[in-house]
């Protein structure tokens, strides 16, 4: 083509780290790039001094800086050797030896530019040749000059590119055919300004390379950490500072940058932890659902899941409970036992400190609902499989002078002049009970009562629900059945305890009317980040050891045969 005439000032200066830059896929034939993968890019097929060059740069995250270092390699080329060779063995034969001219390395970094997903295309007159990248999708342009031939005029053969030069794998789509295409975004303007759940989204959505997806991820949020603070882009990697939890950042830094990214998360969770309930509720609506996404994309091993433990240590309430969450549901599926133990050990010893709340505040405002509640309940049938698991037969022996009712007489004791008469009798006491509430869905729950008020239900479920008609009619049916729980407790020394929100919050009331506390009303909430604590742990903070706990799977049992009761046969 011609050069461009007049162009705009950018268009002589390279790219700079920081600056926008689109990836696109499809550029390099499968064919060259199976080459460069295998012959080049593998350590173990050849480690030859210049491929061993060509594999650093490859590792440059930066990928401004990756052109740059391409353009200092390239400038060490010579023409002194006669490279011979066909096709594919010529190209390899003149990166092993660095040999070539203009036209050579603007080949050379045109095809490398292709495999790495960065526009480019070659500029040429009767004299010299250099190459254009397009950092937009082919909108604008940028030079980049190669330099022209070596100190001798010995003449290297010109490779015959075999399927390189097919229009399918080398033309760059069109701006409006490429707006539509399956590309990868690395711009730090396009990736914040979508919203980074909306952009990883429609990436793990699209694009099966996840690796050129997280180099992507990490290059915006990095270069955009390191540029002036006063940039009004960082406070949206601030606000989504969760992402650098997911495992494919944490491979693509380690041993390289993870300090940095240490540093940047616990820094972000410390801003964001003042208060407990809060921040975590942050955290499920700004990047749980997309973090989730990642972490299922890519199977989590142990090294990542140490690593989430370490953090775990530095890191805010908040934040270990999602971390402490994350952990418990994916170490299980690790063969490392000191993992495994490493997390029961942060479990059974997660700090607790929940504050009382109030949950009969309805009773003094709906006292016609709470009493026909009460009264409703006293004629429904207990949980047969629940008071099997509270009560706790006892045996009382009591010796007297004198025998009383069906007492038994010990001859040993009556020959020795003792008390000789053995009265025995039974009773049955019942366990205290921890309702832990927190991992309790109001979706779940919600979904169970909508079927059976479709099937229908009892008139006299209708006649409560209609002395408060301002409630939805699942809401009511939640109520009632709370109440049906809390009229299990039978244990008159030790007080009921539900537990909720985040483990911050629990209460000790027998007629639980204001149930809005109890279940999760957020249809977001992913349960990666629902953690559920061992039983003894939360007995032991209660100082309630005989105390039977009831989690989510349980109380959504208790909800079917609560529903089996009120339903119209």
């Amino acid at each position: 083509m011609d050069f461009i005439i007049a162009p705009g000032q950018t268009y002589f200066t390279p790219l700079k780290p920081g600056e926008c830059l689109t990836l696109q896929e499809g550029l390099c034939s499968q064919r060259l790039a199976d080459l460069l993968a295998k012959q080049i890019f593998c350590s173990e097929t050849n480690s030859c001094k210049a491929y061993e060059q060509l594999r650093g740069i490859d590792e440059i995250i930066n990928v401004p800086q990756r052109l740059m270092a391409l353009m200092d390699w390239l400038a060490t080329f010579s023409d002194s050797k006669n490279v011979t060779g066909q096709d594919e063995q010529l190209l390899l034969n003149m990166l092993r030896e660095k040999q070539g001219v203009c036209r050579h390395k603007a080949t050379i970094f045109q095809v490398l530019c292709h495999y790495w997903g960065i526009p480019a295309r070659q500029i040429e007159n009767a004299s010299h040749r250099f190459v254009e990248i397009s950092p937009d999708g082919g909108h604008t342009w940028r030079q980049y000059q190669l330099g022209g031939g070596g100190r001798s005029t010995a003449d290297i053969t010109e490779p015959d590119w075999g399927d390189y030069r097919q229009p399918e794998c080398t033309k760059l789509k069109s701006p409006e055919e490429y707006a539509c295409s399956d590309q990868l975004i690395d711009s730090r303007e396009n990736f914040l300004a979508l919203g980074v759940d909306y952009f990883i989204a429609q990436q793990l959505e699209i694009n099966k390379n996840r690796s050129a997806l997280t180099e992507s991820m990490h290059n915006d949020l990095y270069s955009t950490l390191i540029r002036n603070p006063s940039d009004i882009a960082i406070n949206y990697v601030l606000e989504h500072w969760g992402i650098a939890l997911s495992p494919q950042i944490f491979y693509l830094t380690v041993g390289k940058d993870i300090e940095f990214w240490e540093r940047f998360i616990e820094k972000s969770a410390w801003f964001d932890g003042e208060c407990h309930s809060q921040a975590i509720s942050h955290f499920d609506d700004s990047y749980t659902k997309i973090l989730s996404q990642l972490i299922q994309a890519k199977k989590p091993d142990a090294n990542y899941l140490n690593w989430l433990c370490d953090l775990y240590c530095s890191a805010p309430q908040f934040l270990k409970y999602i971390l402490l969450a994350i952990l418990q549901r994916f170490s299980g599926a690790c063969d490392s036992c000191q993992l495994k133990d490493r997390v029961k050990s942060m479990l059974e010893s997660y700090s607790l400190s929940p504050k009382p709340v109030n949950l009969v505040e309805i009773k003094s405002v709906e006292p016609e609902f709470s009493q026909h509640c009460i009264n409703l309940i006293k004629t429904m049938t207990m949980s047969r499989s629940l008071l099997e698991r509270l009560s706790q037969p006892r045996i009382h022996q009591q010796f007297h002078h004198q025998p009383v009712g069906n007492s038994i007489i010990i001859p040993e004791k009556l020959m020795a002049g003792e008390a000789a008469f053995l009265n025995v009798s039974k009773s049955t006491s019942y366990k205290p009970i921890i309702f832990d509430c927190t991992s309790l869905s109001e979706k779940a729950v919600d979904e169970k009562i909508e079927e059976k008020i479709k099937s229908g239900l009892k008139t006299v479920i209708s006649d409560i629900h209609d002395s408060v008609n301002h409630l939805p009619f699942s809401e009511s049916i939640r109520k009632i059945f709370f109440n049906w729980l809390a009229a299990h407790h039978m244990n008159d020394t030790t007080p009921l305890t539900w537990i909720t929100h985040y483990y911050e919050e629990y209460s000790e009331t027998v007629q639980p009317f204001f149930t809005t506390l109890l279940t999760h009303a957020d249809q977001q909430v992913d349960p990666m980040t629902q953690l559920k604590l061992p039983p003894k742990r939360l007995k032991d903070h209660f100082n309630r050891p005989s105390a039977v706990v009831l989690q989510e799977d349980d109380l959504l049992i208790l909800l079917d045969e609560f529903l089996a009761q009120i339903e119209n046969r």
